[in-house]
């Protein structure tokens, strides 16, 4: 029996090799089948080219900016916290400072 790529010919191929072989064109939709998998493969690999260059990139940046630490890039459109601000630079909801209000009041 042949070989499919180092593999056996399960019981199941033999039947599927004769439908496939009554039917009209099928030869044609393999052949585009064969096509779409291997513009699939092509995409795929063009990908993973891809972000190993970015990667490549990012990490001579970090280096050149001397950053030799993991960092964590957050993602677009995260803000940053503001820094907090201490109790003394809050300005009082009536926009006076402590010592104009009147002691009564508080």
């Amino acid at each position: 029996m042949p070989d499919l790529q180092g593999g056996r010919m399960t019981p199941l191929s033999i039947p599927l090799l004769l439908i496939l072989f009554t039917r009209p064109g099928m030869e044609e939709r393999l052949s585009q089948l064969a096509s779409f998998l291997e513009a699939t493969r092509n995409a795929l690999e063009t990908m993973r080219s891809g972000m190993e260059t970015l990667q490549a990139s990012l990490k001579q940046l970090a280096q050149e900016a001397g950053i030799n630490q993991k960092t964590t890039i957050l993602p677009a459109g995260i803000p940053e916290e503001p820094e907090p601000t201490s109790p003394e630079e809050v300005p009082p909801a009536d926009g006076k400072s402590p010592e104009m209000q009147d002691p009564g009041n508080i």
